[in-house]
């Protein structure tokens, strides 16, 4: 299971020495900041077995060609020397941390591991032949302490190390066979199963990915050799796809959003600008996906890729943000956002109105909480029509009287020389004046009667001989 890494980039070879943490592209972490290694400091000893790589140009090189393989053993230091052009990179054993001095070089660059656990659990976590969960819903079988050797391995383009692979062997770290399982499902293209190394033995990557499973060639292993335990896909759901397809047909989702449907059509984005990509079984609920995804980061769905076929692994549903180079491609089916939903806030996989997915389609909204929207506006204008025709009723009675009282007005002359501080008129008055603004004008001028009312309206009150005073005291 060795993983070479040998196709780094020649360059010149530099004598940079970071300060401080470095990670690799596993994952596993150096630091030339300890009394015992660092810049121009040497590690003399602990060397593991044939592990010297001469096209090296850089410490950080050196770190990332170390780390996914130790030739023996995990790696725990690395020691680069950068006399000569290309540079040698050495790879240090457990017996590194013991050592408490270094050899002062001004030509090697050092540096330790410092995320490495030297006692990892290596029981098997499960019992055997149970079945466990990705965190994605996908099932697996375990199979404790045994191997699938004559099995290829395979190198998914998710691997960090897929670019600098120099063979089909790129493993991931994973710091527990959950991990290990967790990554095969979304790795792509599919994995079927995983071979996990919880001691490391091999290096630092030590989860293995197989896209093909043989029963005729697990290998147990007995209690003198390292543990190695495997996790197998579970295929009896993962191959129940609809790879049904018309071409240049038109889909709607349930919210209104429009699709055009190209069949055994692949939309070639560069890996890593997807949105997202999750297992689905037909376009349907696939797109459904797209038509209802919002993100806070201002990222849109633009169209999606089903693989009906898993070529490109057990997540067969990608949502896209951008355009690629559409291509044919059997198997692949691409749907293009031709339109977009009216109400973005229905989530039409969760109802599957017009999905034939029995299965709902998982909830990608980020942050969406259009659903309160509803409820709250509904209820202020169930409040804002009751409090209105209340003040209507109210309004209509009050002008009701008005006009009764004002038609004997004349035959009243004490009112227009009521003393100050009379309470008959001033009430009612002030009552009007207060739900005037609360009336539309033009309709309260034709419920009244004008000469009236307009006198009322005017710039100066009716009565006229009330101080203003008066009016605030009364409020």
């Amino acid at each position: 299971m060795r993983c070479f890494i040998g196709n780094l980039e020649k360059r010149k070879t530099s004598d940079f020495c970071p300060v401080g943490e470095t990670t690799t592209l596993l994952g596993q972490i150096f630091s030339t900041s300890l009394p015992n290694a660092g810049c121009h400091k040497d590690l003399p000893s602990n060397d593991l077995i044939d592990v010297q790589q001469d096209d090296i140009a850089s410490l950080e090189d050196c770190m990332n060609w170390c780390a996914p393989w130790g030739g023996g053993g995990i790696v725990y230091g690395v020691a680069f020397d950068f006399s000569s052009s290309p540079g040698t990179c050495y790879c240090k054993g457990q017996g590194v941390l013991n050592n408490t001095t270094y050899v002062a070089n001004a030509s090697v660059h050092s540096a330790l591991t410092v995320n490495v656990n030297p006692n990892p659990y290596l029981q098997c976590p499960y019992q055997n032949a149970s079945t466990q969960v990705a965190t994605d819903g996908s099932k697996y079988e375990i199979y404790c302490n045994q191997d699938m050797p004559e099995v290829d391995d395979m190198c998914p383009v998710t691997s960090p190390t897929y670019n600098v692979s120099a063979n089909s062997l790129c493993p991931t770290h994973a710091d527990s066979l959950q991990d290990c399982m967790n990554q095969c499902t979304a790795a792509h293209g599919l994995c079927l199963a995983v071979v996990y190394l919880p001691s490391m033995f091999s290096g630092y990557g030590n989860c293995y990915y197989k896209n093909n499973v043989s029963t005729g060639s697990f290998d147990p292993k007995n209690s003198i050799d390292p543990p190695v335990h495997m996790a197998i896909l579970d295929q009896d759901n993962v191959w129940d796809v609809d790879s049904s397809c018309i071409n240049g047909t038109n889909y709607t989702s349930p919210n209104g959003a429009i699709f055009e449907i190209s069949c055994n059509t692949n939309d070639n984005t560069p890996f890593g600008t997807d949105i997202m990509s999750f297992y689905s079984k037909n376009m349907s609920a696939c797109a459904d996906a797209c038509a209802t995804y919002t993100n806070s980061s201002g990222y849109d769905c633009v169209g999606v890729v089903f693989d009906s076929s898993l070529t490109d692994g057990y997540q067969n549903c990608y949502l896209k943000s951008i355009f690629g180079v559409v291509a044919p491609m059997s198997g692949h089916q691409w749907a293009l956002l031709a339109q977009r939903a009216q109400n973005t806030s229905t989530n039409s996989s969760s109802e599957g109105a017009h999905s034939p997915f029995s299965n709902p389609a998982p909830s990608l909204s980020s942050s969406s909480k259009t659903w309160v929207a509803g409820p709250v506006i509904g209820a202020v204008i169930g409040v804002a029509m009751i409090a209105g025709l209340f003040f209507w009723l109210r309004r209509h009675r009050q002008l009701s009287q008005s006009n009764k009282f004002t038609s004997d007005m004349a035959s009243l002359p004490y009112l227009k020389e009521r003393p100050y501080g009379q309470p008959e008129v001033g009430p009612f008055e002030m009552e009007q004046e207060k739900h005037i603004p609360e009336m539309h004008t033009e309709r309260s001028l034709q419920e009244m009667d004008p000469d009236q009312i307009r006198q009322e309206l005017g710039g100066n009150p009716v009565l006229g001989e009330v101080p203003e005073q008066y009016e605030g005291d009364s409020m």
